[in-house]
């Protein structure tokens, strides 16, 4: 095997353990692969640990302050952000490989990759989940993260490249499981959106909803993924009504 990769690659873990041996395919073509577990009653730990990662363990203090500290664990030159419900392909390692290979291809402080989803047995290629790009490498020194306590983002301090290979994510097991997400999120971001000041008209509720069901049915052709796609856009549009009906 060639020489491992010089990134961290870091997992944030609460109950993964059906989706660890999936996700850690990949590991020993990385450096450290850190999984960072925030509490979990399965067999998360021993997994991860089994399958070659370093597994450490901390307190839940919301996605935002548990994110920075786990980047902070990070020992290698860069960081690859990814969660237990996505793959690492071999297609992007052999990417990455080529990147890495090539100084004049790692000019960027960060990349962007574009994760792709897999729900009801099938990759959704249209509407609000794809393109769904996410900068997710970035150099270990160049990064910054909000405080926040739902949809974190990390920001890079340099320019921003993309990576071609998509990212396979496997979010949600079924419709129940993606109802009761959206009701623990939507339920964060309000608190958050509160504790920040911000407040909603009346009206924001049924028009942010209406917006963006014409814009992932329409604008974004769900559409063309079916009766599959229309539920996704509705879907998507129950979880902003949420948010703003707070």
């Amino acid at each position: 095997m060639p020489e491992p990769l010089p990134v961290s690659v870091c997992t944030l873990c609460l109950n993964e353990a059906d989706n660890l041996p999936r996700c850690l395919e990949q590991a020993p073509q990385f450096a450290e692969w850190i999984v960072l577990d925030t509490g979990s009653t399965d067999r998360s730990r021993e997994v991860a640990a089994e399958l070659g990662a370093r597994v450490e363990s901390c307190a839940w203090e919301g996605f935002g302050a548990s994110r920075r500290h786990h980047f902070q664990l990070a020992t290698q030159p860069w960081i690859l952000w990814i969660d237990a419900d996505e793959v690492v392909t071999p297609e992007l390692v052999a990417e990455l490989r080529e990147l890495f290979a090539n100084p004049a291809g790692m000019a960027h402080a960060g990349y962007e990759v574009n994760r792709l989803m897999f729900f009801e047995g099938r990759w959704i290629r249209h509407g609000d989940w794809f393109p769904d790009r996410v900068t997710r490498l970035f150099r270990r020194h160049d990064w910054r993260l909000e405080d926040r306590a739902v949809h974190e983002s990390v920001q890079i301090e340099g320019s921003i490249g993309r990576l071609r290979s998509p990212l396979p994510h496997y979010s949600y097991r079924d419709w129940e499981d993606r109802r009761e997400r959206i009701r623990g999120y939507a339920d964060l971001w309000a608190r958050q959106q509160l504790e920040a000041g911000g407040r909603a008209g009346p009206l924001a509720p049924v028009l942010r909803a209406g917006w963006r069901l014409l814009r992932g049915l329409v604008l974004k052709h769900g559409w063309l993924d079916g009766p599959l796609g229309f539920r996704i856009a509705l879907s998507n549009a129950e979880e902003v009504y949420r948010k703003y009906r707070q």
